[in-house]
């Protein structure tokens, strides 16, 4: 079964990578249910406010990996001050 969330290759894998860039079992399975969520009903899904601030910061790390160019991201800092 593919439970961990491989943040450099950006899939889902079955083991651990050897590298320290991957989402834990939780949090890849909290990822997993966000994404069932259509656009319209994301509004629905609850998470605590410690799982809303690890997974926010993984997502960051996420899109570092995979968007060119991408500094330093300090928007999210501010979300989790307000969050």
């Amino acid at each position: 079964e593919e439970n961990i969330f491989d943040l450099q290759a950006g899939c889902f894998v079955a083991q651990r990578p050897a590298h320290p860039h991957y989402l834990s079992e939780r949090q890849a399975a909290l990822l997993a249910e966000l994404f069932r969520y259509r656009l319209d009903t994301v509004h629905d899904f609850q998470l605590s406010s410690t799982d809303r601030r690890v997974l926010l910061d993984q997502l960051v790390q996420y899109y570092q990996f995979h968007l060119e160019g991408m500094g330093e991201i300090h928007a999210h800092q501010i979300l989790k001050a307000v969050f």
